[in-house]
């Protein structure tokens, strides 16, 4: 079965948060590689190996705490980028069609 992205993204997301890919799986019905695999995939894309030999250094708890809390507000401005294109998608496709009502009414 074909995932999109968003989808992937949340069940990833909650896999990293629980620290649980098993039960992750089951409770979304994916196999369990699959969900390691966008894990990895979500991971790499927010740069969490940083995070992760950092606690394998044993450094600063807070340190973690922050990074974490950067990753998230780095996924909440990508998700805000993304509408952004949208939304200015949509402001381009009611420009062209006022443009056409323009030109239609002075003819």
């Amino acid at each position: 079965m074909k995932y999109d992205i968003e989808f992937k993204e949340m069940v990833a997301q909650e896999a990293i948060d629980t620290n649980n890919i098993s039960a992750t799986a089951k409770k979304y019905g994916v196999n369990t590689n699959s969900v390691s695999k966008w894990k990895k995939e979500l991971e790499k894309k927010l740069g969490m190996g940083e995070i992760q030999k950092t606690n394998e250094l044993g450094n600063d708890k807070e340190v973690t705490l922050y990074k974490r809390e950067v990753l998230e507000l780095k996924k909440r401005l990508e998700i805000t980028k993304s509408e952004l294109n949208e939304a200015m998608t949509i402001i381009g496709e009611k420009d062209l069609y006022i443009k056409k009502l323009e030109r239609s009414l002075s003819k």
